[in-house]
């Protein structure tokens, strides 16, 4: 373990290695193997990381029993020999748990019979009969393939599960869900084979969430240039009224590359879309609301800098009145002197067209994991912006992956995140004032502690990096979709969750 090691051609990942082990490739290679779900072997210890799951690395007491020539060295936290980013022991504020009160029953969506080993990241819609659907990733150990789920939970409280939606990609990631007026459902996902070749932009449309049209591959020439490996990530879709015509609804794509982030729209119904355009000074991980009166927002997290936490990264706000044609210049959301992460991050908005308010929740913190969920308001299109806290524990703990959900009907903001701050995982959830001035107290919307709370990816613990607020106005109910470890034959696995409250 820990051993250097030369890497085969792909999908041969055992390289140079002893059998049960693969070559991970870091400087001069690493003899590793994946330990989400099995232990390491002696003198080694498993590690959470940021970008390869939970790896196996080679135990230490110091940096000489590394391969220092090579980078290595000797983590404090895990006494283990490591160059990647590994994930930070999180502080925990020892607080009491949050009640729940708002929020009613919580229903499982997925389960162990169905695609993959662990299931993160819904994007999820409601139809147009009340149906709730969710597609999730679907992932395997790291270094292997994955698939999507979907489930549905009926306006009975059914729940017809654990299905499983291919592709022609052997790798499937990234799932964003819109709705049209009529209750269409609207997918898109990033696929790639191998190690990020044949990289694919797909979309898929259905009724019901049952039947699904073929895939449709999105990514243009100009996004991916000979066929550059790894030229593509995250997808997000957005659906609402076109800014000069509110009965048609304008579908736009957005999806990282190696040129920028870029967008594209259609206007007859995902039949059709332009051609890319590059939204500039944007990053991949983000969101992207249409209000109803048909302006575009896109807002995201940019980083420069360490991806847990720093000042050089930056919260950027990007909005079009013309439908996408053309965007104001960007502005930034966080305060100059406000760190802020990339990984766990996902800044999320919302458009309030009765007042002319746009509102940006995000993580806020440094690389210790010790984070706090802001909330920003703009009322002059984002040259100006007010920010407050709203966790309203001690800034001791983690908080990550804030969503936010906007009852235009009375301007409130449903704000939504995980955290730790019993030192336990959970949802936690709030409500805010339309002015973004203050919120009420903070409750669970979760019923039961995570079964690990680690900013770890690529794992079965993984908790994913953003999930979903649903305002329902015509049934006066807002939902939650979430991701949450639970603990399945002594190991903790992730799995898709669901609550609901009244407005």
């Amino acid at each position: 373990m820990g051993d250097p090691c030369t890497l085969g051609e792909f999908p041969e990942i055992q390289g140079s290695c002893p059998d049960g082990l693969v070559c991970f490739p870091s400087e001069g290679g690493y003899c590793t193997k994946a330990c989400g779900l099995s232990s390491c072997p002696a003198g080694s210890t498993c590690v959470p990381t940021l970008r390869s799951g939970e790896m196996c690395s080679k135990a230490c007491e110091t940096d000489a029993d590394c391969r220092q020539a090579e980078g290595y060295a000797c983590h404090p936290d895990y006494q283990a020999c490591v160059q990647w980013l590994v994930s930070p022991l999180l502080p925990t504020c020892g607080a009491p748990a949050l009640t729940r009160n708002a929020f009613g029953t919580v229903t499982q969506l997925s389960t162990s019979a169905g695609p993959g080993i662990y299931n993160m990241e819904p994007g999820a819609r409601l139809d147009a009969s009340g149906n709730l659907t969710a597609v999730y990733m679907a992932r395997n150990e790291a270094f292997e393939n994955g698939t999507l789920g979907v489930s549905t939970l009926t306006a009975a409280g059914t729940v017809d599960g654990d299905r499983e939606l291919t592709s022609s990609s052997t790798n499937l990631f990234d799932v964003w869900m819109a709705n049209d007026r009529n209750g269409g459902l609207h997918l898109v996902w990033f696929g790639h084979d191998g190690l990020d070749t044949n990289s694919r932009i797909d979309y898929a449309t259905s009724s019901d969430g049952f039947t699904w049209s073929a895939p449709t591959n999105l990514l243009q020439p100009a996004d991916c240039p000979n066929g550059q490996p790894g030229c593509t990530d995250k997808p997000m879709i957005a659906i609402g009224p076109d800014p000069v015509n509110a009965a048609q609804d304008n579908i736009y794509v957005f999806h990282g590359s190696s040129n920028g982030e870029r967008v594209s729209r259609s206007t007859d119904g995902g039949a059709t879309f332009t051609p890319t355009a590059i939204l500039s000074g944007a990053g991949v991980y983000g969101d992207a609301e249409v209000a109803s009166d048909g302006s575009l927002h896109f807002v995201s997290a940019v980083s420069n800098g360490d991806r847990l936490g720093d000042t050089a990264n930056a919260i950027r706000y990007h909005h079009s009145e013309d439908g996408g044609l053309t965007f104001a210049p960007v502005v930034a959301v966080e305060e100059a002197s406000e760190p802020t992460p990339l990984y766990f991050s996902n800044a999320q908005v919302a458009f309030n067209p009765g007042q002319g308010s746009v509102h940006v929740v995000y993580p806020t913190g440094t690389p210790d994991g010790e984070w706090n969920i802001r909330l920003a308001t703009s009322m002059d299109a984002g040259n100006t912006w007010s920010r407050i806290t709203v966790n309203d524990d001690a800034s001791c703990a983690n908080h990550a992956t804030p969503t936010i959900a906007l009852d235009e009907a009375t301007g409130t903001l449903h704000v939504a995140w995980i955290e730790n701050r019993s030192g336990t995982g959970a949802v936690a959830y709030t409500r805010c004032l339309p002015d973004g001035s203050s919120c009420a107290p903070n409750e669970a919307i979760s019923d039961t502690p995570f079964a690990s709370y680690v900013l770890v990816r690529h794992s079965p613990k993984w908790m994913g990096e953003y999930f979903e607020l649903l305002v329902d106005p015509a049934q006066q109910e807002i939902h939650a979709v979430w991701a949450q470890p639970v603990m399945e034959n002594g190991i903790p696995i992730a799995r898709i969750f669901h609550s609901k409250a009244a407005l």
